[in-house]
């Protein structure tokens, strides 16, 4: 996407170091994995747990916790 190409001119950031994190598979992670960066799906939001873990969904996240607190568990096993 555009908007992801510019950030990552602007901000001199590396596509391999970003990580989109978002609640929702079809706006926010589908946004990460077009733009070529890892994606954490928080399941605080819209998407459930159900769709999240669902094999036969098109878009899927790298990485799933179910509240931003948990994000610590997601770099620890990075």
């Amino acid at each position: 996407p555009a908007v992801l190409d510019l950030l990552v001119d602007t901000h001199s950031l590396d596509r391999g170091r970003t990580l989109m994190v978002g609640d929702r598979l079809d706006t926010d992670i589908l946004f990460g994995n077009n733009g070529g960066v890892d994606t954490l799906l928080v399941l605080t939001g819209v998407t459930t747990s159900e769709e999240a873990y669902d094999e036969s969904h098109a878009i899927r996240a790298k990485y799933l916790v179910n509240s931003l607190g948990d994000f610590a568990s997601v770099l620890s096993d990075a």
